[in-house]
């Protein structure tokens, strides 16, 4: 387990060298976005505690189970923390994948998800302020992905929209040294038209569940866009 501190506001931590989560400094406490996989509760509390704040609320990209595997150790550990999660994926956190009318067809990897237990606290949407954090619906990775944007530090908490490890890429643009999470996207043209979404923010920092942050991301951010707008139809 890695601890990386980025700035006053945030903190990367990662698991094996290349599965990430991220605490967020708030004025009431930490918000931590992500939980890493199954067996790392402990160590993402430690992490917490070393920020001398108290954990106060979780968020998640999406279900995938190297994003929420701990999820549950955490809260059960913890008090008063909230579990706040985006309106598209409460049936998915029960088991239901089953699309909705107007989302495309795709390749949902239901191997790929994780279970969690934990009650919900509450519901967010596209456009909602979660904290410092702006939520942002940027479907395509998976059906329910999100990212978070916070204005204090102009950074980008993309989940795996993006990715650095194998090289700063659109999620769908394969990075054969890491290929991973494109394989397991769901529908990449959608993915393709959330990046766009989420370069409109003007992020100068790109923090992804995979590879390490990226500094002043704009242009290669477009960049990015660019090249994946060649190769993904």
């Amino acid at each position: 387990m890695r601890i990386a501190k980025h700035d006053e506001l945030l903190t990367m931590v990662t698991k094996l060298g290349s599965i990430n989560c991220f605490l967020v400094m708030e004025d009431d406490g930490i918000t931590l976005v992500d939980a890493l996989s199954h067996g790392s509760g402990q160590e993402i509390l430690e992490a917490v505690s070393r920020t001398g704040r108290p954990l106060k609320r979780i968020l998640m990209t999406h279900a995938h189970s190297d994003h929420i595997g701990s999820l549950d150790e955490v809260m059960a550990a913890s008090a008063n923390v909230d579990f706040l999660v985006q309106e598209r994926a409460v049936p998915i956190l029960a088991g239901d994948l089953t699309l909705r009318d107007g989302e495309p067809k795709g390749r949902l990897l239901k191997i790929a998800y994780g279970k969690v237990g934990s009650q919900i606290t509450d519901i967010f949407t596209d456009g909602d302020r979660i904290g410092s954090l702006h939520a942002i619906a940027t479907p395509g990775h998976t059906v329910e992905h999100y990212a978070f944007f916070d204005p204090r530090n102009a950074t980008l908490i993309a989940g795996d929209s993006w990715q650095t490890l194998g090289g700063l890429a659109v999620v769908g643009d394969t990075r054969w040294r890491f290929p991973i999470p494109s394989w397991g996207t769901w529908h990449r043209p959608t993915n393709l038209n959330s990046t766009r979404k989420t370069l409109e923010y003007k992020p100068t920092h790109l923090a992804v569940g995979h590879g390490r942050i990226f500094c002043h991301a704009q242009d290669a951010m477009a960049a990015a866009i660019a090249r994946a707008e060649a190769r993904i139809y």
